[in-house]
This record gives structure tokens, sequence and C-alpha cells, in this order.
């Protein structure tokens, strides 16, 4: 037998000899762990609407020269066409009923709202900032501290104080005000848009 046959026969034997071997792969493993954090869903209760009282007025309000504020502690500040005896002022109040103890939560609320006369819709005038405190401490009106819902405007580990409850301020201006005269106003009427107020754990 010559050495060129001899040669290709121990070739293909060897590959044949390849090919018949088995292929391990080697097999890789871990594990995945799960947690989660449980709370006590919030609930909250608005235990007093926002007042601004008896507001007089010289004429037709026209733009931000002409405001009625009033701080989270009820004090009440007039400018331009409005004025008043100061009395009568209530902020709003929301209280947390139910919560996490320990957890913090943020406060978000509407930087804006509308007042329409409750003998016609399309007499209103707007309320263009919001500004909220903690219950315990109450303030004049400064300036808008809300800033719309997704946005927080305040932050409050619950249970921290022994008094889970905020208090609401705000400020009405003539900016935007439409068929203006004499009448009640309220956000809660045809015509109006309300403060929303929500609270979610930070």
């Amino acid at each position: 037998m010559s050495f060129n046959k001899v040669f290709k026969t121990l070739t293909m034997c060897a590959a044949v000899g390849l090919v018949a071997l088995p292929l391990v792969a080697k097999a890789a493993d871990d594990v995945i762990h799960a947690s989660v954090q449980f709370l006590t869903v919030i609930e909250i209760d608005v235990v007093a609407d926002m007042e601004f009282g008896i507001v007089e007025f010289s004429g037709p309000p026209t733009g931000a020269g002409d405001s009625v504020s009033l701080g989270t502690d009820g004090a009440l500040a007039y400018t331009g066409v409005f004025s008043g005896s100061g009395a009568g002022g209530v902020p709003a109040r929301v209280d947390v009923t139910a919560g996490t103890s320990g957890e913090t939560v943020q406060v978000q609320c509407s930087n804006s709202a509308v007042l329409a006369d409750v003998t016609d819709e399309n007499s209103t005038i707007g309320i263009d900032a919001v500004q909220v405190t903690h219950s315990l401490s109450p303030t004049a009106f400064a300036t808008g501290s809300c800033d719309g819902i997704g946005t927080s405007a305040l932050t409050y580990e619950l249970g921290s104080t022994g008094e889970d409850a905020f208090l609401f301020g705000g400020r009405i201006t003539g900016v935007g005000a439409s068929n203006f005269g004499a009448g009640n106003y309220s956000t809660d009427t045809a015509g109006g848009v309300p403060i929303d107020v929500t609270i979610v754990y930070n």
C-alpha cells in the first residue's frame, strides 16, 4: 500500500472519529429574587374649602394688579379695585386619613382655578396661584407653591408631627376675568374649575 493511500485512510478515520465525538455544552445557572414593599393606600378628606369672604370692588378687574389673596393662616390682602374688611378668610384644609406612618408623601396641587357666578356661568374670575403648607405651619400668602398635578409642591413624612393635614391658600386675580359683576362666585358651579389635590408616596 502506498504512503498516499495510508495517509488518506488515516485522515478519513480521524475525521470520522472527530464527527462521532458528542458535543457537551456547559450549562450556566443562577436564581432571580423578588421583593416588594406594601403600603397602605393613602386616603384624604377635604375638611374645609377655600373661603375668601366678602370682597368689594370699585370697578371691573382688568389685570394682575387687581387681586385678593388668602394665606394658609386665613389672612386676606387686597390690591387694585378690590377691598374688604380682612375678615372671613378660611384656607382649605385636607387631612390624610389613611397611609403608612413613617413614609414620605408628596402633595401635588393645581396652580389655578376658575370661579363662576352661581347664576351665570359666563361670569368668571380666576385663581392664578395656589399655596400649600403643613397645617402646623400656616403663613400669609406669598407666592404660589403648587405647580400642577405631577409636580411635588411639598414633601412630608406621615405621622412625624401627629397631624397629617395640609392648608391651602390662593390668589384671585383680574387677569382673564369675563363678564365680571356682583354675585356669588364658586368653583363648584357650572363654568367653574376646582383645585385638584393629589397626595402620593414619594
